[in-house]
């Protein structure tokens, strides 16, 4: 049995005012008007929390329960409708348990319960708690006696324990009665990303998109009825860290409907960053991970891609065949409005759908995308074609001394290839072929034109037909 097992029931009965000081004044959920989040992208969140509080006159003591585990007590701001202000503040993480209950009462008197084994009938007896360790030493009728923890009544809770985190503020200025008091802090275990799903049509040329918002509340507390708003950008935050909570679990979601304009979060400009404002209030749960919808679009033009990209070392030594490799499928959109899209996207997961022929939604791939602007462009790897593929062959390789005007000896190299593309598709395909060329590079014989991305890189666009086979051959000279 655990010697614990008692005393939840035990506190509970325990509970009572005079857990606290008659000059300290307390303020509890109960007493909350209006609560508001701001949840950042990395693990860091701005509560604002509105409460009507019973003050005390002059300088008092108030204890604000209810607030953030992972509070950065440092940050607190206090805003009143009076004359109230903050000379001091201590963060007390001294929580009520079992054992921090034992250790407050060493050398005072607990009730101590005997029962009869032969009857059951239960004794209570007065005892002095002389040591907490193996459940309890307690002095009892003149002797000293072991008992187990489930054994001991405790008369109150001792003052500075309380169930959960609580700050003490040390405050002046009051006029007593209630007053309206907004507590702002910075606290870590939240933290909130984008998560995007694609449905890609069946003719590889457009897609719907739905982004949701995914927050993770590792904080210690809940937060309920709190007008809930996002910031999507990177801050600076120097060299102070907040703490950080247990892993968040992504939700994930297939609805990629339209949805209502009201259903959605709205969107600004704020700073140098875009802060989304969820349009309901909402409860943000301590352990749990909720999503709500940032938007939805429809009909977004799409190019898929195969590609294959080279590396230019191929061509500083002698090389043999090699392949088959699988062509990279590859899905590349731009963010703008008149291709369908044209909305601030937060870095975020974004996964890939498409229909087969019985309607099923079947995962082609995911990918992860960084803070996209409106007009930015977008070029994400879905995975690796089964069908086409390629062979790699150099047909040629030779060398060529040559003297430079300081006289300096260098070689010229020559390397020839063959670029065998095969595509086992019922459809005709076009392949792309990147190669990064090493320095003084240069494309001197092809067997398709080439067009240059930038100084060092080439690109073929080949076709390859349905169930057939295209060979590119180029020959490339490098000083």
């Amino acid at each position: 049995m655990n010697p614990f097992h008692r005393l939840p029931l035990l506190l509970l009965m325990a509970l009572s005012p005079l857990a606290v000081s008659a000059a300290a004044y307390e303020s509890g959920s109960s007493d909350r008007q209006n609560l508001s989040l701001t949840v950042y992208e990395q693990a860091q969140a701005l509560v604002r929390d509105a409460r009507l509080v019973q003050t005390g006159q002059g300088r008092f003591s108030l204890v604000v329960k209810d607030v953030s585990g992972q509070i950065q007590p440092e940050t607190l701001m206090l805003e009143s409708n009076g004359r109230l202000r903050l000379s001091g503040t201590t963060f007390n993480t001294a929580l009520l348990t079992p054992e921090n209950l034992m250790k407050a009462y060493i050398g005072k008197e607990v009730s101590l319960i005997h029962t009869n084994p032969a009857t059951g009938q239960e004794t209570v007896k007065r005892a002095k708690l002389l040591s907490m360790h193996g459940g309890g030493i307690v002095e009892v009728d003149g002797h000293i006696e072991t008992v187990s923890a489930d054994k001991l009544v405790f008369d109150k809770v001792p003052k500075g324990l309380y169930p959960s985190p609580v700050l003490m503020l040390d405050v002046q200025g009051g006029s007593g009665g209630r007053q309206h008091l907004t507590f702002d802090y910075l606290t870590g275990g939240l933290s909130w990303h984008a998560d995007y799903t694609a449905v890609v049509g069946k003719h590889d040329d457009e897609m719907s998109l739905a982004s949701w918002a995914v927050i993770g509340n590792n904080s210690g507390v809940d937060y309920r009825n709190a007008q809930l708003q996002l910031l999507s950008g990177k801050q600076e935050r120097g060299p102070s860290y907040p703490r950080m909570g247990g892993m968040l679990m992504a939700a994930k979601a297939m609805d990629t409907g339209m949805a209502m304009e009201n259903d959605m979060a709205s969107e600004e400009s704020f700073a140098d960053y875009h802060l989304y404002t969820v349009p309901d209030r909402v409860d943000v749960l301590d352990k749990q991970t909720s999503r709500h919808r940032l938007l939805s679009a429809d009909r977004i033009k799409v190019l898929k891609e195969y590609r294959f990209n080279g590396n230019q070392w191929a061509y500083e030594s002698r090389q043999g065949q090699s392949g088959p490799f699988h062509a990279g499928t590859w899905l590349s959109f731009d963010n703008k409005k008149k291709e369908g899209l044209g909305q601030p996207l937060p870095k975020g997961t974004i996964r890939f759908y498409q229909e087969d022929k019985s309607g099923n939604r079947q995962l082609l791939g995911q990918n992860t995308i960084s803070h996209t602007p409106v007009d930015g462009h977008l070029h994400l790897k879905l995975g690796e074609a089964f069908d086409v593929t390629m062979v790699r062959k150099q047909t040629d390789y030779s060398q060529k001394p040559l003297v430079r005007k300081d006289g300096e000896k260098v070689y010229q190299t020559t390397t020839a290839w063959d670029l065998a593309l095969t595509n086992g598709k019922s459809n005709a395909v076009t392949v792309t072929v990147e190669e990064p060329l090493p320095e003084n590079g240069k494309v001197i014989e092809e067997s398709l034109p080439h067009q240059k991305r930038d100084a060092s890189t080439v690109i073929w666009q080949v076709p390859v037909p349905a169930n057939g086979k295209t060979v590119l051959r180029y020959k490339v000279r490098v000083n």
